[in-house]
Order: C-alpha cells, then sequence, then structure tokens
C-alpha cells in the first residue's frame, strides 16, 4: 500500500509539472547532437532502457484501452467512458513508478535530465501525446453523432488494428539502435549509419503494413475514409511515433517537427504551436479551422 502511495503521489507530482510548463515539453531541455551523445556505460544505459520502454509500454496500453472504447462504440456496444480514464491513468502510474523503482538521480544526471522526475515527466508527456496523436488519426471519421456506413466502419477498425502493429514493431526497431548507443562507443558515422537504417527498417515495415491493410479495406474504401492512400497514413503515424519516442533520449537525431495542420493528426508539441484539432484539410467553417484551432 505504501509503495501504490508513493507511486500515486509520484504521477502526481508529474502530472502538475506537465501541466505548469510553460515551455516545450521534452524535459531534458536542448538534446545533445546524437554524434556526442551516448557511451554511458551498462548500468545508467539501463535506466535508459526501461525509460523508453515504460514510455513504450504506457503509450501503447493507453492506446489500445482507447481505441477498445471507440471500436466498442463504432460498434453500438456501450464503452465504460470511467473504466477506460482508469485504466489510462494506471499505465502512467506503472510507468512512472517502474522508472521511479530503475533509476537514480545520478544516473537520469548522466542521461542529461536534471533527475529521475524529469524522465518522468518525459515519460508521461510521451504517453499522453502518443495516445492523442494516433487517436485522432485513426478515429477522426467518426461523426460525432450518429453511425457509418459498415465499408467505413471496417476500414477504421483495420486501421486501429494496422497502427498498433506498426507501433510495436517501430518503437521496439527504434529503441534497440538507441538503446545500443547508450551503453556502448560508436564512432559519430556508425551512430547516423544504424539511425538512417532503423529508419529505413520501419519505412519497410510501414508500407508491409499498408499493403496487409487493403486486403481488409480496398484503396477506394480508404481514400473514401481518410482522404488519402493507407501508405501515406501510416506513414503520419509512423513519424510522429517514431519522434515521440526519440524524445525520450534526450539527444537530437529524432525529434519532433512542428505540427503540420492539415495531415489528420493532432500534434501538441511545441507547446508556443500546438493544436487543437486537425480535421484533415485547411477549410475554416467545418468546427477545425484553416489554423488547426476549434471553431
Amino acid at each position: 500500500m505504501l509503495r501504490r502511495s508513493t507511486a500515486a503521489a509520484s504521477l502526481i507530482g508529474v502530472l502538475v509539472a506537465l501541466c505548469a510548463a510553460p515551455a516545450p515539453l521534452h524535459a531534458h531541455g536542448m538534446p545533445a547532437a546524437l554524434e556526442f551523445w551516448g557511451a554511458f556505460g551498462r548500468r545508467v544505459a539501463r535506466c535508459q532502457r526501461l525509460i523508453s520502454r515504460n514510455a513504450a509500454v504506457c503509450a501503447l496500453q493507453a492506446w489500445e484501452v482507447r481505441s477498445a472504447c471507440r471500436l466498442a462504440a463504432l460498434h453500438g456496444r456501450e464503452c465504460d467512458a470511467d473504466a477506460t480514464e482508469r485504466a489510462v491513468e494506471a499505465a502512467r502510474l506503472a510507468a512512472v513508478d517502474r522508472v521511479g523503482a530503475a533509476c537514480t538521480d545520478q544516473q537520469a544526471q548522466t542521461l542529461l535530465f536534471l533527475d529521475k522526475r524529469e524522465a518522468q515527466l518525459d515519460v508521461v508527456t510521451f504517453c499522453r501525446e502518443l495516445e492523442d496523436a494516433v487517436e485522432s488519426a485513426v478515429f477522426r471519421p467518426l461523426p460525432e453523432t450518429g453511425g457509418v456506413p459498415p465499408h467505413i466502419g471496417r476500414c477504421i477498425e483495420s486501421a486501429s488494428v494496422a497502427a498498433t502493429k506498426l507501433l510495436r514493431q517501430g518503437f521496439d526497431g527504434r529503441q534497440r539502435v538507441l538503446d545500443r548507443i547508450a551503453m556502448l562507443s560508436f564512432s559519430p558515422s556508425s551512430k547516423l549509419a544504424r539511425v538512417a537504417a532503423s529508419t529505413a527498417a520501419i519505412a519497410r515495415e510501414a508500407d508491409g503494413i499498408a499493403l496487409t491493410l487493403s486486403t481488409a479495406c480496398p484503396t477506394s474504401a480508404f481514400a473514401e475514409t481518410y482522404g488519402r492512400d493507407a501508405a501515406p497514413f501510416l506513414a503520419t503515424v509512423a513519424s510522429r511515433a517514431d519522434c515521440l519516442c526519440g524524445q525520450t533520449y534526450a539527444q537530437g537525431g529524432i525529434v519532433c517537427p512542428p505540427p503540420q495542420c492539415g495531415n489528420g493528426m493532432v500534434e501538441v508539441r511545441p507547446i508556443q504551436n500546438r493544436e487543437d484539432c486537425d480535421d484533415g484539410n485547411v477549410v475554416s467553417g467545418d468546427g477545425c479551422s484553416a489554423s488547426c484551432t476549434r471553431e
């Protein structure tokens, strides 16, 4: 019970800091250039691995719970919204707890965080922003009220399954590379080459998943549902997930670009250029303005 209470207090503190932060929310501030980041040794690298892994686990658990709720509504079944929120909060709490137990302040500082709590802040930020981004992209075609035609519903459900598979594969591949760089010494060119190879592998995985998706949702139906083909849709999901994953490492080789209004995904970083909505176009008068703010 004491452990649970301590973890709950940690999460509350992290969430308060998250809400109060006046600047872009990568807790470690200015990241180090990838060429000069890494080679921290086994113990510090283990702390880094657990920071990034728990962030990914939290994000996937939150996304899958939220997706299950939205799919239930899509099929006319009731979703317990309160239970969904509790499950998402529990995922964040568990991630904060595990990072707190795995890392010391000194290890976090070696990794260029201010302290352990700042690393926990990055975990919660990633978990929340990934869930928001993917949910907004996958379930954007669902209307506020009413249903959708069966073929549109099948495409939304297929897109949800495809996004989950892509997130799992992308996180796993990218984290293996960055975790190895965190532990061992590589030349700058070798680091860049490893990251480039990982980027190419993620792109190939996205193409393969898009091909599989087309068997469940034909190209014409997918374009009707999302306004574009499956390949660019999944590329947007993969890109956002990858850059958020990269920000759980204090390196500058994988960072999030400014939000792109009109790409059909809500992106909230940097905070001074955050999006309130993104309905896939830059037309005002439909509830989401040309600058991706609520009307």
